[in-house]
């Protein structure tokens, strides 16, 4: 093993804009952590695919909670996952208002 002082990473640390986890499942536990990180002011995160992952809507809509306060986070892809009447809802005012949070997808 090669041991590879911190330092090095730290003068190329890229910020991560990218995270793909379909299928991965990370459930409702992984994706209110994953909510958690997003919540804090120096995440940017601009995508996040999260499809096919078993998460219900405590996941979902601690995902929607931790998304208000983040203003990189724009495109999420959470098809797949149990969109209960309260997540739904959660979503649905995030993109709501003058300002939406998030927007639809025009096919």
């Amino acid at each position: 093993m090669v041991h590879v002082p911190s330092q090095i990473f730290l003068k190329c640390n890229t910020p991560l804009t990218k995270l793909a986890l379909t299928s991965n499942r990370i459930g409702n536990n992984g994706l209110v952590a994953i909510s958690e990180a997003i919540a804090t002011r120096n995440c940017t995160l601009t995508h996040l695919w999260i499809n096919n992952n078993n998460i219900t809507e405590t996941g979902l809509c601690a995902l929607a909670a931790g998304m208000r306060s983040n203003i990189a986070l724009s495109n999420i892809y959470l098809w797949g996952n149990n969109l209960a009447n309260t997540a739904c809802n959660a979503f649905e005012q995030l993109m709501e208002g003058n300002k939406p949070r998030i927007l639809q997808e025009k096919h």
